[in-house]
Parts: structure tokens; C-alpha cells; sequence
């Protein structure tokens, strides 16, 4: 169901992360038939949906949703696809992405991202005046932090936009560690409400942050 007919994919930022494994292949094996997918998948980010601002929509049929796990889903796939056919304006696109997602997303008062924006007509779970998510999802942080890593570690180091990537990386790492559990260690699954009854330390958000801050 992820194909069309001619092969591209579609519906969502999600569908497309599997094809990262097509660039690491073609890689080893020079095989064509990898790259020739890759393609197919870049042709089709081409035509896929964005917000007035250039940032991805995550699903094609939420529409105007931006939901902030987007960035991993398909910008590590770019960085390498840049990297594979020497063509830094991937790298370019990539570092429009972050700066979308970060400015669109970012709460002014604690520093975090917030895990979706909606653009257009406020829809439920949405503010209506800002247009975010109503609450910050630890586990979608994770993914902005292992993206940004995993794409600085593809970027080469001289890279124009580099440093302003570094900076928004060290922003969100700065804000979370406000949120730390000082016992555990951890991180809740509701990043700042360690207030909720029903909130928990989340061990799968708490890996992300700790890989991507080791790295």
C-alpha cells in the first residue's frame, strides 16, 4: 500500500524513512537499482504538500499538519542522498527543514518544540491562536535531536549553515535539561508536567536524548 503504480511513495513522511536503507546499499553494493528508487522517493518530495512557510506536512491527509518527528523521518535521507550525489543543495533543504520546524514549533518560555502545528483552520488539539499541539511529546524531541546529529554527522564540516544548526541543537539540549528528573535521570512522556498524575518517565525518549547528546 506504500507504492503507487510507477512507484513513488506517498501519504506520508513516515513511508519514506525505510527508503534510508536504499542509499546505505548503494553504498556497498553500487548496485543502480537503489539509487533509482532514491529518486523516485526525492521526485516525489518534489510534489509533496508543504506549509507556506516551505516545511513538509507529515501526512498528506492531515492537511496542513506539521508534526515535528517529520524531520527525522525524511531529512537524514536527504543529507545522505546530498552526500551520495554530491549535490549540496540537499544539504540546503535540510537545513530549511530544521529551521522551519524549529521556528513554527518552538515555545518562547520553556525552549522546547512543540509536536505539531497545524496551519490554516485550528483543528481540535490544536490552540487556536498559536496553531500548536496543546502539549510537548518527549518522545518527537527525540527524534529532532537525532536528526540534527545524524545530519551534522553526513554534512561536511565546512558546510554554510552549519553552525546555525549547531545552535538550535544546543537551544533544545539547554531546555531539556531543565526538565531532567533529578533522581532518575529520565525524562517524562509529558516533558514538563511532572505534575501529571498519569505522566511516567519514558525510557525511549530518555535513550534519544542520551545518544544524542553523548554523540
Amino acid at each position: 500500500k506504500t507504492f503507487t503504480e510507477n512507484g513513488k511513495i506517498f501519504n506520508t513522511l513516515d513511508d519514506m524513512y525505510p527508503a534510508l536503507v536504499l542509499l546505505h546499499l548503494f553504498e556497498d553494493t553500487h548496485d543502480e537499482k537503489y539509487i533509482t528508487v532514491a529518486k523516485q522517493i526525492v521526485s516525489t518530495l518534489r510534489e509533496y504538500p508543504r506549509t507556506k512557510g516551505g516545511g513538509f506536512l507529515h501526512m498528506v491527509r492531515h492537511d496542513g499538519q506539521l508534526w515535528l518527528d517529520g524531520l527525522y523521518m525524511i531529512n537524514v535521507f536527504l543529507a545522505k542522498y546530498g552526500e551520495i550525489t554530491n549535490d549540496p543543495s540537499y544539504y540546503d533543504e535540510v537545513a530549511k527543514q530544521i529551521s522551519v520546524y524549529t521556528d513554527l514549533l518552538r515555545d518562547n518560555e520553556t525552549g522546547l518544540l512543540y509536536h505539531a502545528y497545524v496551519e490554516g483552520n485550528s483543528q481540535k488539539n490544536f490552540h487556536s491562536e498559536s496553531k500548536h499541539s496543546n502539549e510537548f511529546w518527549s518522545r518527537s524531541l527525540g527524534w529532532v535531536m537525532m536528526a540534527i546529529v545524524e545530519v551534522l554527522n553526513i554534512m561536511p564540516e565546512d558546510y554554510k549553515g552549519r553552525k546555525e544548526i549547531i545552535k538550535r541543537l544546543k537551544s533544545l539540549t539547554d531546555a531539556l535539561l531543565q526538565f531532567q528528573d533529578s533522581e532518575t535521570g529520565l525524562w517524562y512522556q509529558v516533558t514538563n508536567r511532572a505534575d501529571l498524575e498519569r505522566n511516567w518517565l519514558e525510557s525511549s525518549s530518555t535513550a534519544m536524548f542520551t545518544y544524542s547528546m553523548a554523540k
